[in-house]
């Protein structure tokens, strides 16, 4: 069975005010579940990252999954070092 969760590819730079991109995922894909892929992610945003914590809460909400998956292990330090755990937003490393 193929895997069929819309999913979104972070870019390496994310420039939050210039980059629609993700706002346009999230809007299309509302009320399914979701991924969000870090594999090209090298430096944590903050404001990225608040942004992922807010749309996770809100599919968590209607009882959806938001999952930031292929975290690089450098990133899943910056966002430990963060202090967001995966209770606060469901991420997972890459193998």
């Amino acid at each position: 069975m193929l895997n069929t969760t819309p999913t979104y590819v972070l870019p390496e730079r994310f420039a939050f005010d210039e980059d629609t991109s993700l706002k346009v995922f999230l809007r299309e894909n509302t009320g399914v579940s979701i991924a969000v892929s870090a594999q090209n992610v090298r430096k944590a945003d903050s404001l990225l990252f608040q942004y992922l914590i807010a749309a996770a809460r809100a599919w968590s909400g209607a009882g959806l999954s938001f999952a930031l998956t292929e975290v690089p292990s450098a990133l899943a330090s910056d966002l430990k070092l963060l202090g967001i755990g995966t209770e606060t937003l469901s991420w997972k490393v890459e193998a």
